[in-house]
């Protein structure tokens, strides 16, 4: 299997494109990837249809997945995902942690992040970032 990288960013971030995480991926793939994330440092995997065990079977792609969050909910029978289920009714309380477990003594090497639904925040932006990003 080969996939195809386009260049988001002059500094950081690549889509991905010909994987397909519904089926196994070889550790060359696995490989692949691993070093296409310490090249560019963000990863970007469009089009997925994501069950929490093949999230999961990629995360340990990069090593042992770290223990349940300790605040976050997870994925009903999965403890290992976090549901980030957040909207304009229930904004992230994030004032003093991160859900990505940053604010760990020893933070993990990597974050997985899969959204089912995406709605834009840039209305937070000013009018200059966000042209400045498009």
């Amino acid at each position: 299997m080969t996939f195809e990288i386009n260049q988001l960013t002059r500094h950081i971030g690549v889509e991905i494109s010909g994987i397909d995480f519904s089926k196994p991926l070889s550790d060359k793939v696995q490989d692949q990837i691993y070093d296409t994330l310490m090249a560019h440092q963000v990863l970007f995997f469009r089009d997925q249809d994501l069950s929490p065990e093949s999230q999961l079977e990629f995360a340990k792609s990069f090593g042992e997945p770290e223990p349940p969050h300790p605040i976050c909910p997870h994925v009903e029978g999965h403890p290992q995902v976090m549901l980030l289920d957040f909207s304009i009714d229930n904004p992230p309380d994030t004032d003093a942690w991160h859900t990505d477990a940053t604010f760990k003594a020893e933070p993990p090497f990597a974050s997985i992040l899969y959204s089912r639904v995406c709605i834009a925040a840039s209305f937070r932006l000013s009018e200059e970032t966000r042209s400045g990003h498009q």
